[in-house]
């Protein structure tokens, strides 16, 4: 009988790392979105500063 609350033990924590790396891959994907979207946010503000440029060399008689 000493076996039987072991087993369920084992499943317990088999159950509790599972929802454990669920939760981590979770997690991993919103920090991967996070990177994502602050990336495209360079990526515009980039764009904006080299259509900024390009309109001073336009606008400047060179």
């Amino acid at each position: 009988m000493d076996e039987s609350p072991r087993k369920d033990d084992v499943e317990k924590f088999k159950c509790l790392v599972e929802y454990l790396f669920k939760e981590l891959d979770s997690i991993k994907q919103e920090i991967h979105q996070d990177d994502i979207s602050k990336f495209r946010y360079m990526i515009k503000d980039l764009f904006k500063e080299i259509d900024s440029v390009n309109e001073l060399f336009q606008n400047d008689d060179i």
